[in-house]
């Protein structure tokens, strides 16, 4: 991976840290244990989601560039994928 797409997921991987979101993924893991699991499951799904749109947005509002935040969260997952698979 280049320098360029590094520096994309650092402004990624630190908006997630000032959002918070472990913690509050933790919280509404917490505050859902009450839920129908169908239910529970789709609002964290939601959650997430949205946890990563947030991060994907700040990223490429910082880099100027929504495709080039593309490119390195499919890269990003090119590599696990390949480290992965035997």
């Amino acid at each position: 991976m280049g320098p360029e797409s590094v520096a994309v997921l650092l402004h990624h991987e630190r908006a997630h840290a000032a959002r918070r979101d472990l913690l509050l993924r933790l919280l509404a893991r917490a505050g859902t244990l009450f839920l129908w699991p169908s239910v529970r499951k789709r609002l964290l799904e939601a959650l997430e989601l949205a946890a990563e749109q947030s991060c994907d947005e700040v990223a490429a509002s910082k880099v100027g560039d929504r495709l080039q935040v593309a490119d390195a969260i499919l890269r990003v997952e090119r590599l696990l994928h390949s480290a992965v698979s035997p």
